[in-house]
């Protein structure tokens, strides 16, 4: 104002509805003219106009703001409803993911959006499902944390982070360094109920800054929600399915495979007995009823824990087991009942003392040993190695059998399962492998 020098000056304020934001300012400077009554009346009406204009144009901004956000509510709970109403009708998990990956990524405008499964034992989460990223990047496996997407999994809170994040966390991961996020937010997924752990994580990613508000927290804890009961309804499917798998096979054990070995044994007990044949025809009879016998024994260990399984009541104990020596016993046990097969235990290293059920342990191996001899061809050579790993021991067992098709691993371990192209090799009930 000194420099302009002035001559008059007429200031009034800006008032509306009892409240003022500014002021209107007139200086008179070259003119030498003074401001007079007549002046500041005019001044007023123009600083009322202009006060009226002014607030008017905020409250329609302020209006705007507040029919935004009531769209974007509105959108928020029409997309928890149809994803309510997908995961009630909808028992593909998949297909799911899928769906409510587009529906976060379009209702909060967001380039990426992920859900991650946790592996506890790896500690690790691996990307599940995707929308937005790379097609290479699921599947990746990131730390279960402290960090971003993990976070949640330890505080059970959502986690945001944004550019006024003191700690950038997500500049230490490669993963969302390498999409160039700069936003993020996450939350986990709860526990399905009887499991101690959280399922995983679900996470929304921005490239550009901006803020995730509470509104939107709101509406990612009511999508966690929904699936979070819809993975604990696919949980308790699968469980009765296996359930039912589970009664299947005990039946058809009992009806079939049981009566096998119980028939040859009967016919071998009332031969022997009758002292039918000379000795070298009576000790095969005696060898036949043995291993018809340690057939039935092995049969009715794996209906146990098929028993178990479907009473949902399978504990495994926790008691120290000197690998060496159960290796050992097993594979002596086997190279007998199966004598044209050759055995070998290689033991690499001392082996650590490792934790489970021993029966347990044994009864798996003999599965496994008994699967590979079953399927290989006569003066085959069947190779057990033992070595120590940082995490435990690795038992491997192999074989020169006639493997497995490239579609087939993947259904191994499932009960009832037999490859197509080596079932008609040998007779099994398909409980072996998946006990």
């Amino acid at each position: 104002m000194r420099k302009i020098g002035p001559r008059s000056a007429l200031v009034v304020p800006l008032t509306v509805r009892d409240r003022t934001f500014g002021a209107l300012t007139l200086v008179s400077a070259e003119s030498q003219r003074r401001f007079d009554e007549r002046d500041r009346a005019l001044a007023e009406d123009l600083a009322h106009r202009a006060a009226t204009a002014i607030d008017n144009a905020r409250l329609f901004q302020e209006r705007e703001a507040t029919s935004r956000e009531l769209r974007g509510r509105v959108r928020q709970q029409e997309a928890v409803a149809r994803l309510g109403q997908q995961a009630l009708v909808d028992e593909d998990l998949d297909r799911l993911f899928r769906v409510t990956l587009e529906e976060v990524r379009a209702v909060l405008d967001a380039e990426l959006a992920s859900l991650f499964e946790l592996d506890p034992i790896a500690s690790t989460l691996r990307m599940t499902a995707a929308s937005g990223w790379y097609d290479e990047a699921v599947g990746t496996s990131i730390p279960a944390g402290p960090g971003q997407p993990g976070e949640p999994l330890l505080s059970a809170e959502p986690v945001v982070v944004d550019e006024s994040s003191g700690d950038r966390v997500v500049d230490r991961i490669p993963l969302l360094v390498d999409a160039g996020v700069v936003t993020h937010a996450s939350l986990a997924i709860s526990a399905t109920p009887g499991l101690e752990t959280p399922w995983g994580v679900l996470a929304v990613h921005s490239r550009l800054p901006r803020r995730f508000d509470p509104d939107d927290v709101t509406f990612l804890r009511a999508v966690v929600n929904v699936l979070a009961g819809a993975i604990d309804r696919a949980h308790k499917l699968e469980i009765e399915r296996r359930s039912q798998d589970v009664g299947r096979a005990f039946i058809g054990v009992v009806s079939h495979e049981l009566r096998t070995p119980i028939t040859s044994i009967y016919a071998g007990a009332k031969l022997l007995n009758r002292r039918v044949g000379n000795a070298k025809e009576q000790a095969e009879m005696a060898a036949d009823v043995e291993a018809e016998a340690d057939r039935l024994y092995r049969l009715t260990e794996d209906l146990l824990v098929l028993t178990r399984l479907e009473r949902h009541d399978l504990e495994l104990g926790r008691e120290p087991i000197l690998l060496k020596h159960l290796l050992g016993r097993v594979v002596a046990s086997e190279q007998r009942r199966w004598p044209l097969v050759t055995f070998e235990l290689r033991v690499e290293g001392r082996l650590a003392t490792v934790m489970g059920e021993e029966s347990y342990v044994e009864q798996v191996v003999r599965n496994l040993l008994g699967n590979a001899a079953k399927y290989s061809p006569t003066g085959a050579h069947v190779e057990v190695v033992a070595q120590d790993l940082d995490a435990g021991v690795a038992v491997r067992v192999l074989d020169r059998g006639p493997g497995i098709g490239g579609s087939d691993p993947a259904q191994l371990f499932a009960l009832f399962y037999r490859a197509p192209g080596t079932a008609s090799q040998a007779s099994g009930a398909g409980i072996g492998l998946f006990v």
